[in-house]
């Protein structure tokens, strides 16, 4: 009786992984694509928290781009740049 419930069992999870896989491939999943690209998550370089790329406020500064949080963020990162401190 054991024996079926565990073959059961490894069916139902065969069949998840196999599905899982299935809508990755149709594009459904968060593994590649632009759709993913956006969802990474960025560090804020000012206050350390992390925010969607595709959510994210972006400033060139250099040549490198940086990425904050909020427009707050971003301001204070570049009045620190302006006085020549470095934000570790």
């Amino acid at each position: 009786m054991w024996l079926r419930y565990l073959l059961v069992l490894g069916l139902l999870v065969l069949a998840y992984w196999l599905l899982g896989r299935l809508l990755n491939r149709l594009g459904g999943g968060a593994g590649t694509g632009p759709a993913a690209a956006s969802r990474r998550l960025v560090r804020d370089p000012v206050c350390r928290t992390y925010v969607t790329l595709d959510r994210a406020v972006s400033r060139t500064v250099d040549g490198q781009v940086h990425h904050f949080c909020s427009e707050t963020c971003a301001r204070r990162f570049e009045e620190k740049e302006a006085q020549g401190k470095a934000i570790p």
